[in-house]
């Protein structure tokens, strides 16, 4: 993300304001990058994983959230409560994942380059 841009309503008109962003930080899993960020209800994930990137592995939130695969091939595997892969799916640019409350997964980058994910979740 290079900026990030409001659209704002002010006395009944649309108002944009630009914002820089920060930089995507190193996550502890070799070769995986995260940018969040939060505004108009909205909490948003950048995930970015390199070529040869560790496995991420099988974590879980409360919330429901829905992604878009920006670039890159992987796999996304469905795990249960004790951290076990029980299926897998390959992911490739252009698609739509959604994930429901509570749903044990994990990622891998299958490619040679960059794997890029766009998550969103409402904020409470």
């Amino acid at each position: 993300m290079r900026s990030h841009i409001s659209m704002l309503a002010r006395n009944g008109a649309g108002v944009l304001v630009r914002a820089n962003t920060e930089k995507a930080q190193p996550l502890e899993h070799k070769g995986w990058k995260l940018l969040t960020t939060s505004d108009a209800g909205l909490g948003l994930v950048f995930l970015e994983a390199e070529p040869g990137a560790d496995e991420f592995p099988i974590h879980s939130s409360e919330d429901a959230w829905v992604g878009m695969v920006v670039s890159g091939t992987g796999t996304l595997f469905a795990g249960d409560r004790n951290s076990v892969i029980v299926d897998g799916m390959e992911y490739r640019e252009g698609d739509f994942i959604t994930f429901e409350p509570n749903t044990p997964h994990a990622w891998r980058n299958n490619g040679s380059d960059i794997c890029q994910i766009l998550l969103a979740r409402r904020d409470a």
